[in-house]
């Protein structure tokens, strides 16, 4: 699957993108790969900007406590 940024209890993966990680055709499709990976492994996965780990850590916090509720009630 490739490297995960962070699993949270074992059931939610987070991908952290910064813009110039991500500025060639290459890296883009490495990035699409590893995501479908991950959801073909059951590992539903959040997808944020490098910014909103920096300067919104709350609503972060609060969109993967709604992601880890809404996949533990589907379990």
């Amino acid at each position: 699957m490739g490297h995960l940024d962070l699993l949270v209890d074992g059931l939610l993966g987070i991908e952290t993108d910064g813009y110039a990680h991500h500025s060639s055709r290459e890296a883009y499709r490495e990035d699409r790969r590893r995501w479908n990976a991950g959801v073909l492994r059951g590992v539903p996965t959040l997808r944020v900007t490098f910014e909103m780990v920096l300067n919104e850590p709350r609503q972060l916090v609060q969109m993967v406590q709604r992601a880890l509720a809404t996949y533990r009630s589907a379990q």
